[in-house]
């Protein structure tokens, strides 16, 4: 993820519920793609997560 320019990846924010356990390893199985993590960011006191992630294969 860039915070600058031009890019071709194709990003994805998914909010869940609070899973323990979730790693940045983790892939993500959406609509038939899978996302790798590249943020992730609890929200509030673990009640769920903020997950930023890149399509695989566009990066």
């Amino acid at each position: 993820m860039r915070t600058w320019g031009v890019s071709a990846d194709r990003l994805r924010i998914f909010r869940t519920r609070f899973l323990d356990g979730v790693l940045m390893t983790d892939i993500i199985a959406h609509n038939g793609s899978q996302y790798d993590l590249k943020e992730l960011k609890p929200i509030g006191r673990r009640r769920g997560w903020e997950m930023r992630c890149v399509e695989r294969g566009t990066n």
